[in-house]
């Protein structure tokens, strides 16, 4: 009877504390999931959808973002008809202007800038997995300070690059439409469609060369202060124009919460699942599917300026298949 007491004692001063923090304006980051796409140097080859929320920005309102991520890619596949090692480091800067048409319909224009190259987190990365008794065999061989991108099959080159890459990625439109607003026992529904076109050099690995869609469903729910998402989408990739390469449609969704400590801060977390745009190509770094965690804080200044920082990472069993970490920084405006 204590311990029953004690619980529900518990319970009631938990949903006061949730009770007294304040919800984030509809218009504000707080209320949104953090938006970074899988970093993986050949999923960026083509269409992705990034973490959204259902609800639209309202009729003449924009938001301006500079997403600034770094990613350490190490993998390394060897002895069958299919060859791959990807040993780099690329710092990305993706510039996004969205804007509210009308009051259920929202603009996205997304053209990112990559470099890659050999890096500077290798020795970290190698320290921290040795530290937790888990390092991979291939991390302790690594030799530091290397750029390697080369994916082969039947000895040819199908993706990569000799030298290091700096340039334009491929330009990605975007078309969201809110379906039903949020009521109290219902979440705002809204669909998105979205078209990338190759404005990235292939020959350099920036792009696939190909037109790709993609169409989604967002679900958006708020618990008090705490704000759910879940994004559900299918990509139907163009050609990657090369023989040995077979494409095929693929999939993704996230899950994500975010909770404001108050009117300036909040955190998320995000779960978020990717299958593969590639087809039978024997490599695990093409074929298996890869889902990741991202945790990050968002800092939010009266009229509108907003900083969010924190990190990604590969989980379950997708070491031999995604990135290894991507530490993220956004600068933001809504006006």
């Amino acid at each position: 009877m204590k311990r029953t007491t004690a619980t529900i004692a518990c319970v009631g001063f938990l949903m006061t504390v949730l009770a007294a923090v304040p919800r984030a304006d509809a218009s504000s980051v707080h209320a949104a999931p953090i938006s970074l796409v899988n970093p993986s140097p050949t999923q960026l080859l083509f269409l992705q959808a990034p973490p959204d929320r259902a609800q639209t920005l309202p009729r003449g309102a924009g938001r301006l973002t500079v997403s600034n991520s770094l990613t350490n890619t190490l993998l390394v596949e060897e002895g069958g008809p299919a060859t791959g090692i990807i040993d780099m480091e690329m710092l990305r800067t993706t510039v996004d202007f969205n804007y509210g048409l009308s009051d259920r319909f929202e603009l996205n224009l997304s053209m990112p800038l990559a470099m890659s190259g050999s890096g500077i987190l290798d020795h970290m990365i190698l320290d921290v997995e040795q530290a937790f008794g888990n390092a991979r065999k291939v991390r302790e061989e690594e030799s530091p300070g290397q750029y390697h991108f080369d994916i082969r099959r039947g000895g040819r080159r199908i993706i990569g690059s000799d030298d290091r890459a700096t340039g334009p990625g491929d330009l990605a439109v975007r078309l969201k439409a809110l379906l039903l607003h949020e009521g109290e026992s219902t979440p705002a529904l809204a669909t998105r469609l979205g078209l990338k076109l190759p404005t990235g050099r292939r020959s350099r690995s920036l792009g696939s060369g190909g037109t790709d869609v993609g169409l989604g469903l967002l679900l958006e729910k708020h618990f008090g202060p705490v704000a759910a998402f879940l994004n559900a989408d299918v990509i139907f990739p163009g050609s990657i124009d090369d023989p040995e390469v077979d494409t095929k449609t693929f999939y993704q969704a996230m899950f994500g919460l975010s909770y404001p400590f108050n009117d300036a801060w909040s955190a998320g977390a995000q779960v978020a699942y990717t299958s593969r745009p590639f087809s039978g190509t024997g490599l695990t770094m093409l074929d298996r599917r890869i889902v990741d965690l991202l945790l990050g804080v968002t800092y939010q200044r009266p009229g509108g300026f907003f900083v969010q920082a924190g990190t990604m990472e590969d989980i379950i069993d997708s070491v031999d298949a995604g990135a290894d970490i991507t530490f993220f920084l956004n600068l933001g405006w809504h006006f």
